[in-house]
């Protein structure tokens, strides 16, 4: 028996075999495997050189074109039901491959796609086609152009569809809660829809910050605790170098060592992105919103509370009409180490009020802070 037997016996062909070689893998007498080659196109021709004789346990191994070239494809992603890759065929279409894709999502943007063709194999760099997907779906014969395997068309989203923007509000408005806003949507609007205020909001004490805040924020607290940390460094080796005394040295690095725990502290915290904002005037409802705001409306404290360097620091009862003085003597006083000219006022809208005297009239929900006093 010959090939040419073989194939007919295996009635013939397929369209798609690789007519150029094939081969025979024969067993040796020592247990190996020789291979012969051959052409299928000599062998079915009966051509002596290719039409070979068959000896038991011979296979005949025939391929497909595919097997040999790899199947020429085309590419599609975005916003389509099923995004991958597809079999190229002469005649293919963008709106025959958005077909067989199983057709766009609602969420595609038909405004325009992006066709990318490598042009492999041409005298031309790599090219980006802008596609009107909308004239495509309207069976415009223009717009939907011939395709070229390895095209790779992109079907974007549409931004209006898939971006949905967030904000929170939280305690002191009728109905807290996630709210998604439109690009362009101001904050008196999300709070009309929140049902306004309610009759315990404090809304001096308004926390609103900003999420985008943090990431442009962040770094410049980084650079700000590196800069102090390289002075700190320096003032340590100025402190070993100096004349002072055992105790004056040790009273100093004490100071220093503080102020690198106070560092720490900002470093440990992230950036929270705020913004101060008053919800008692008229603008701040046109104050434009981003993704990812949010808003906390506190309920009206009753209470002033006092930290930093004085003998016991605690929180007291307001009482309308009292100046800084009068609470500061109700927890002591400023201790030694107090630097009393820097004494200030944290505003419940984080707004801070420095040069702060005895008579500094304090209102609910301040924090006076009393600093240490450094050499």
């Amino acid at each position: 028996m010959k090939v040419s037997d073989l194939i007919n016996e295996a009635q013939g062909v397929r369209p798609e075999t690789y007519m150029e070689r094939a081969s025979i893998l024969r067993y040796k007498s020592d247990y190996t495997r020789q291979i012969i080659p051959f052409e299928v196109s000599g062998a079915l021709r009966k051509d002596p050189g290719h039409d070979l004789g068959l000896k038991e346990w011979d296979i005949v191994e025939i391929k497909s074109i595919y097997d040999i070239y790899p199947k020429p494809v085309v590419y599609i992603g975005g916003e389509v039901s099923k995004p991958g890759t597809y079999r190229f065929v002469p005649g293919l279409r963008i709106s025959d491959l958005i077909y067989q894709a199983h057709e766009l999502k609602d969420t595609a943007y038909l405004e325009k796609a992006e066709l990318y063709r490598n042009n492999y194999g041409r005298d031309k760099p790599p090219e980006t086609i802008i596609v009107d997907l909308k004239a495509v779906l309207q069976k415009n014969r223009e717009a939907d152009l011939l395709l070229e395997k390895g095209d790779h068309l992109f079907i974007r989203p549409n931004p209006e569809l898939t971006e949905k923007w967030m904000i929170s509000l939280k305690s002191e408005v009728k109905f807290p809660g996630a709210y998604v806003i439109n690009k362009g949507e101001t904050l008196g609007s999300v709070i009309d829809r929140a049902g306004g205020f309610t009759s315990h909001a404090f809304l001096k004490g308004t926390v609103f910050t900003r999420a985008s805040l943090i990431a442009k924020r962040q770094p410049i607290i980084d650079d700000f605790i590196k800069a102090q940390n390289r002075m700190l460094l320096e003032k340590e080796a100025e402190i070993a170098e100096s004349n002072y005394s055992l105790e004056g040295k040790e009273a100093r690095r004490i100071a220093l060592a503080k102020r690198r725990e106070a560092l720490n502290l900002i470093g440990t915290k992230t950036f929270l992105g705020r913004i101060i904002i008053d919800l008692n005037e008229p603008e701040s409802r046109n104050f434009l919103l981003e993704n990812e705001d949010s808003l906390t409306i506190p309920t009206e404290p009753q209470t002033v509370l006092i930290v930093g360097e004085v003998y016991n620091p605690e929180s007291l009862a307001f009482i309308p009409g009292k100046g800084a003085d009068f609470y500061l003597n109700k927890v002591g006083g400023p201790t030694e180490k107090a630097d009393r000219s820097n004494i200030y006022v944290l505003k419940p809208d984080g707004q801070v009020e420095s040069r702060v005297t005895g008579f500094t009239e304090i209102t609910k929900g301040d924090i006076i802070v009393v600093p240490e006093k450094f050499d």
